[in-house]
């Protein structure tokens, strides 16, 4: 609506009726621009609901696609992706990724801690495993160790003394001398006293000061011929 204002009065002031004519024009000029108000309020707040419900999506669409972390897991997956941001940690993992055995040694030990809120078994067998199919000879200590006490699953003597035998086959000390307890004692495969000797003697030329007595005691309590 065009609103026509009358010019100003010049001196001396209106009389009353020349201003019952301006005042209802004065209300129609208030009414239009408190209407121009509301109007101005309405589309700044529609903008602002399309601009929040712009954030919104664009919010879930970054959700969807972007490479966050995971916050839970479930057993036995690979949740290498919600380890904590230490990069002493960080570090392992990527050369564990990359093929390195002790890493991979190094990240089971990591996942067996009970008091890593991260701690699981099953990832602590998945990586000692895949860390002996590098040849790491420490890992097959470990997972026949594991075997032996059925620390994380049932016990299995001979799949124990399977890993035990591979890595004395590799120079492990460590497994020389239990599979040379093995062989003597008949634990998980036929007893053997030529290999017991054969195995303890091994890890004694190999071993440190506490192998080397492992082993010496161990062939004490081998019956003579």
């Amino acid at each position: 609506m065009r609103i026509m204002i009358p010019p100003a009065y010049p001196s001396p002031a209106p009389r009353p009726s020349d201003l019952q004519e301006i005042l209802p024009v004065q209300d129609m000029v208030d009414e239009v621009a408190a209407a121009s108000i509301v109007e101005v309020e309405d589309l700044s707040l529609r903008q602002l609901g399309i601009g929040a419900g712009f954030l919104v999506l664009l919010a879930l669409l970054v959700l969807a696609v972007a490479p966050f972390p995971k916050l839970f897991a479930r057993p036995g997956e690979d949740r290498a992706s919600i380890v904590p941001g230490d990069t002493n940690v960080l570090a392992v993992i990527q050369k564990a990724n990359l093929g390195d055995g002790e890493a991979m040694v190094t990240l089971a030990n990591w996942y067996n801690d009970r008091h890593n809120p991260y701690h699981d078994d099953a990832l602590t067998i998945n990586w000692l495993k895949k860390a002996a199919g590098t040849g790491n000879s420490a890992a097959m200590f470990a997972l026949g160790n594991l075997a032996m006490t059925g620390q994380m699953g049932e016990r299995d003597e001979k799949k124990a003394v399977e890993w035990f035998q591979k890595g004395a086959e590799l120079d492990s000390p460590q497994c020389m001398l239990y599979l040379g307890i093995a062989c003597r004692d008949g634990v998980g495969r036929a007893a053997d006293r030529n290999l017991a000797i054969h195995w303890l003697q091994r890890a004694m030329q190999k071993g440190d000061e506490s192998i080397r007595r492992g082993a010496l005691e161990a062939l004490s309590k081998i019956p003579p011929v």
